[in-house]
């Protein structure tokens, strides 16, 4: 057992912008001084992070001596006082100190970083003490705090218009040609200069409403852009589970492809695999309502789950969307052989259900290599095409 201890020192940024880099520089030689001074010992070792943060792992320590230890270093730091060209410098610099215990607190070395991170963020915001030890609660309120921070930024983005859908290519197996879009939803920071992929911020919008309000919008710029296209592409769009149980979305869809004399049959829902279904009555009404229409349905991220097979047995669908990770499996000798395995028994299962089998995450002419002969209609990733704004 040992603990883990992560420091950062407050307002560094400040130093670095007032008194300048190399001033930046020094005070950080200076800090890692200290802390070398107090680490000399055994089972002790330190590490720069980077920027201005260090880690220190205390193996065999009792918590009452890691708590001296660090009240230590906290006061050996208070009371060297900074020279830098002759003149002494005025630092107002406290590190803020987290600390978690391997294995009481995690048992995995990324999540005990991530626990030993959130206590040393809450050590700087509650400015109460020289050090915080995890407790558990600072993950709850971390998270809390993020969900609060990215509803807050979602509600602006929608406020301001900032979400934009890119389309990328879906292609044939045999001569790679396009034969299909999927829609994929985005956030256009112009401030930033960037643009926010879905994986930063999908999963905050699907704990909320907003997500419904995202798959709405989704919907409308993609058809907007599509609809005058000859011929019509075929459309593939992912839909929440949020959404799909939430009443009146199957007619919003049709309204929609009416508004934009959009072909339902060009039209591919998406339901994703990984998200439960909690009402298969509710889904099969949709998915049925809507295939009198022509609209085709796609299970996407298929094999990331557990209600796989569930799925194909009881909901009437189109497409199977193998996940990315399974692919990318094909890449190692040692997954080669189980994930070919798995390609080949979806693919054979999606045959005799009358499905065509897509595979996700084709982006090296590597993979493509790995997945020849393995049976699949049609293949989407960055080899093909990267998501882009207009088609």
């Amino acid at each position: 057992p040992f603990y883990l201890a992560l420091f950062d020192l407050d307002h560094f940024k400040v130093i670095n912008d007032t008194l300048g880099h190399a001033a930046g520089d020094h005070v950080l030689a200076a800090f890692s001084d200290i802390l070398r001074e107090e680490v000399a010992g055994d089972g002790l070792l330190l590490a720069r992070m980077g920027g201005d943060e260090f880690a220190m792992a205390m193996r065999g320590s009792s918590r009452a001596e890691v708590e001296a230890l660090l009240s230590r270093v906290v006061l050996h730091w208070q009371q060297s006082p900074l020279w830098r060209r002759g003149l002494r410098m005025v630092v107002k610099s406290k590190p803020s100190i987290g600390v978690a215990g391997f294995p009481a607190d995690s048992g995995n070395m990324d999540d005990l970083l991530v626990c030993a991170d959130t206590a040393m963020y809450e050590n700087k915001r509650l400015k109460q003490a020289d050090f915080h030890f995890y407790t558990g609660r600072e993950l709850i309120v971390f998270q809390e705090r993020q969900l609060a921070r990215w509803l807050n930024h979602l509600h602006q983005a929608l406020q301001q218009g900032h979400f934009q859908v890119y389309f990328q290519p879906i292609v044939s197996q045999a001569g790679h040609e396009r034969v299909a879009y999927e829609a994929l939803v985005r956030i256009s920071r112009q401030a930033q200069g960037d643009v926010l992929q879905a994986g930063h911020f999908i999963a905050y919008a699907e704990q909320t409403r907003l997500i419904i309000r995202i798959d709405r919008l989704v919907l409308d710029q993609a058809l907007a852009c599509l609809c005058s296209h000859q011929p019509q592409p075929v459309l593939f769009f992912n839909v929440s589970n949020h959404t799909l149980s939430t009443p009146g979305f199957d007619g919003y869809i049709l309204e929609k492809l009416n508004e934009y004399a959009y072909d339902p049959a060009r039209l591919v829902i998406e339901l994703t695999e990984s998200a439960e279904i909690v009402n298969f009555q509710h889904a099969e009404s949709f998915i049925n309502g809507l295939r009198h229409a022509g609209i085709r349905f796609a299970l996407d991220d298929f094999g990331t789950g557990f209600s796989s097979f569930n799925y194909i047995s009881k909901l009437e669908l189109d497409f199977i969307k193998i996940d990315k990770s399974i692919v990318w499996g094909l890449m190692t000798d040692s997954g080669y052989t189980k994930n070919r395995g798995i390609i080949e028994s979806i693919v054979y299962l999606g045959r005799a259900a009358g499905m065509q089998i897509i595979l996700e995450g084709v982006e090296t002419s590597a993979v493509l290599e790995r997945i020849q002969g393995l049976g699949a209609d049609l293949l989407q990733g960055y080899l093909f095409g990267q998501p882009s704004a207009s088609v």
